[in-house]
C-alpha cells in the first residue's frame, strides 16, 4: 500500500524554505514584543520623571507644625468613637477636657506630642487646582494649641498608590503625605489611654473565703475547714442553703490559682450609662457578685484583712472575657473570663468534683 503525500519531502527545498519563514516569523514577533516593553518603560520612567517635578522627598526631615511656642499645651483629635477629644496639659500630667474626672495616662499623649514634634513626612509638593485630597470630608483633623497660636493638621484622603496620607498644615497650599501609621496613632481610643483603679494584689494575698452572689441563686460561701496534714494547705467546704459538700483539693487549687491572678485586661467606659450596665449585665438584676476575703501585707509589712467585691457580667465578644466592675470605683472594666470559672452559677456539688484547671484559659 503506498503512503498518503504530504507536501514538501523531509529536508527538501521547500521544507528548509518554510523552516526560515518561521523563523522570521517569530524574530519579527519577539522584536514587536520587545519594542512594546521598551515603549512602556520608557512611559513608566516619563511619568516617575514628571512625579518627581512635582513631588519633592522629604523622608528625614522634620516638618514643624508646632504652635508659635514650639511646646504643646493643648490638643484635640477625632477619637475612634467619633468624637472630638481636647486634652489640655495639667501640671505632669493630661486633662480630657469633656471628662475632666477621666485618669488620662499621659505615656501615650507624651508619645502623640514627640511624634508631631518629630514629624517627617514622606513627600511634599504643591497643591493643585484640579486636585481632590479629600480635605473636604477629613479622616482626621488635629488642632495644637501653646495657648496663644494654634496650628491645624488636616488629614484627607488615602493615596491608592503609596497607602500614605495627604497633609495640609494650616490652610497651606504646600501638601504633605503622611504614613498610615501616623494617622492611626491619632484615630485613638480612650479607654486605652485610661490609668485603672486600682485593684489588690491578689497575686501576693491570702484568701481566707469566698462568696458568690448569682442572680436568681442562693448565696454560696466556700470556707476553709481546716488543714491538710501532709500539705498544711486549707481544706474547704462549700455551701448554699442547705446544702454542703467538701470541695475537691485539686478543684479548690484550680479556683485560688485563678483568683490569685485576677486583674483587670482591658478598660470598658469611663462612668457608663444605665443602659451600657444592662447591656452588659452589671445592672442590680443581672450581675453576679464575687467577694473575696483576703489577708495582705502593707508596705511596712502589716497583715491588712480585706474583702474584695467584685461585680462580673456578661461574656465580651469572642476574647473569654467577662464585663467587671468594683463598688466606688467609676470605670467598667474587662477580666479574663478563665478567672472566675468554676465560681458563676457553681453549686456545692459542681465543687466536690474535680474541674479542669485548663478549662476557660
Amino acid at each position: 500500500m503506498s503512503e498518503k503525500y504530504t507536501g514538501a519531502a523531509p529536508g527538501t527545498a521547500e521544507e528548509r524554505r518554510r523552516a526560515r519563514t518561521r523563523k522570521k516569523l517569530l524574530a519579527l514577533c519577539a522584536g514587536i514584543a520587545a519594542v512594546a516593553v521598551l515603549a512602556a518603560a520608557v512611559l513608566v520612567l516619563n511619568a516617575a520623571q514628571k512625579a518627581q517635578e512635582n513631588a519633592q522627598e522629604t523622608s528625614g526631615i522634620a516638618l514643624d507644625v508646632l504652635p508659635a511656642s514650639g511646646s504643646i499645651d493643648s490638643m484635640s483629635f477625632f477619637a475612634k468613637t467619633g468624637e472630638t477629644v481636647t486634652l489640655q496639659r495639667s501640671g505632669d500630667g493630661w486633662q480630657w477636657v469633656q471628662q475632666p474626672d477621666f485618669p488620662v495616662d499621659a505615656e501615650p499623649v507624651q508619645t502623640m506630642c514627640e511624634v508631631l514634634t518629630m514629624l517627617s513626612p514622606e513627600e511634599h509638593f504643591t497643591a493643585q487646582s484640579s486636585g481632590d485630597y479629600g480635605f473636604a470630608e477629613p479622616v482626621q483633623v488635629i488642632t495644637l494649641s501653646d495657648g496663644s497660636s494654634t496650628r491645624t493638621l488636616t488629614v484627607g484622603a488615602k493615596n491608592g498608590v503609596t497607602g500614605n496620607y495627604y497633609l495640609q498644615v494650616d490652610d497651606g497650599t504646600g501638601l504633605y503625605t503622611v504614613t498610615e501609621h501616623f494617622v492611626t496613632m491619632f484615630d485613638a481610643d480612650m479607654m486605652e489611654m485610661m490609668v485603672y483603679e486600682p485593684m489588690p494584689d491578689m497575686a501576693n494575698a491570702l484568701i481566707t473565703g469566698i462568696r458568690v452572689q448569682a442572680p436568681g441563686a442562693q448565696p454560696l460561701a466556700i470556707t476553709p475547714y481546716d488543714t491538710d496534714a501532709e500539705t498544711g494547705q486549707p481544706l474547704w467546704q462549700a455551701v448554699q442553703g442547705e446544702a454542703s459538700e467538701k470541695v475537691d483539693p485539686a478543684t479548690a487549687t484550680t479556683i485560688l490559682d485563678r483568683l490569685h491572678r485576677l486583674t483587670y485586661a482591658a478598660a470598658a467606659a469611663w462612668k457608663p450609662t444605665e443602659a451600657q450596665l444592662a447591656e452588659w449585665q452589671l445592672d442590680e438584676a443581672a450581675r453576679t457578685v464575687i467577694s473575696i476575703d483576703y489577708t495582705l501585707s502593707d508596705e511596712q509589712g502589716v497583715a491588712v484583712t480585706d474583702t474584695l467585691t467584685l461585680y462580673v457580667g456578661a461574656v465580651e465578644g469572642n476574647m473569654n472575657r467577662r464585663y467587671a466592675a468594683a463598688p466606688g470605683q467609676k470605670g467598667v472594666y474587662q477580666i479574663s473570663g478563665a478567672q472566675v470559672e468554676g465560681l458563676i452559677s457553681a453549686t456545692p456539688a459542681d465543687l466536690a468534683t474535680v474541674i479542669d484547671a485548663a478549662q476557660g484559659e
